[in-house]
């Protein structure tokens, strides 16, 4: 009798056990889904609608830049990249007398730029105290997110006035180097003004430098984090205490 009632019993739960498992091996793993009510859905739906209304203004004001861009260009042709003189009203008109400006700019602004923002990349990734390494990361990233006009207007009205008399003292002596010389300048007129040394490239590319060395060292800082081994990472504020 013992014998038949505990048989009984372990076919009962073999069935049972059947019947729950496999329905569930059946379905799969279960997604799981909540609704995220009317806000949520309204603020999806307005940060959608202002992208959105973002890339369409960015591609209309891109359309007709290129339309005008066109007619202009399709009417100079090639001279447009050989032509120095800008008379737009007797149809000449070229980018020959900026583009060597803008390219010594662009060098100096590289050969300032880089190394400092690499240097000061290596100095917080490496060698920065953990306590002042948190701030260095905040100052970097807040100065990378300055808009390049607010570098301009400083460059405009502090730095220029402060680097004038190095920039002519410069120009004089080492201005048969293109980067640092000043186009019009003569350093034999005694009645030639400091004014003239304000269109320095020198200083044109520093202000350049400045201005995108804290995007290159944010950059720089985050690729040095990157392959350093987790293991020898500097453990956030956040992370426990082990064993705690």
């Amino acid at each position: 009798m013992l014998r038949r009632t505990g048989e009984r019993t372990i076919a009962a739960q073999r069935s049972v056990g059947l019947a729950i498992e496999g329905p569930a091996a059946d379905e799969g793993p279960r997604g799981l889904y909540a609704d995220p009510g009317l806000p949520d859905r309204i603020f999806r739906g307005v940060a959608r609608g202002g992208g959105g209304l973002v890339l369409a203004v960015m591609l209309l004001v891109g359309g007709f830049l290129l339309y005008r861009a066109w007619q202009a260009l399709d009417r100079a042709g090639w001279s447009f990249l050989t032509t120095a003189a800008w008379e737009p009203d007797a149809g000449r008109f070229g980018i020959a007398a900026v583009i060597v400006g803008t390219v010594l700019i662009a060098l100096v602004a590289i050969v300032v730029a880089v190394p400092l923002a690499v240097c000061g990349a290596l100095y917080i990734s490496e060698y920065a105290p953990p306590g002042m390494r948190g701030t260095l990361i905040s100052v970097v990233d807040l100065m990378a997110a300055v808009p390049s006009v607010v570098y301009g207007l400083w460059g405009l009205f502090f730095f220029e006035g402060a680097v004038l008399p190095t920039a002519r003292w410069i120009a004089t002596y080492l201005g048969w180097f293109p980067p640092l010389g000043v186009i019009g300048a003569d350093p034999r007129d005694p009645l030639a003004t400091e004014t003239v040394y304000t269109s320095s490239t020198l200083i044109a590319g520093i202000v350049v430098a400045l201005m995108v060395a804290p995007i290159i060292c944010s950059v720089m800082r985050e690729v040095l984090h990157r392959r350093r081994p987790v293991s020898a990472r500097a453990p956030t504020r956040s992370a426990p205490p082990a064993g705690g």
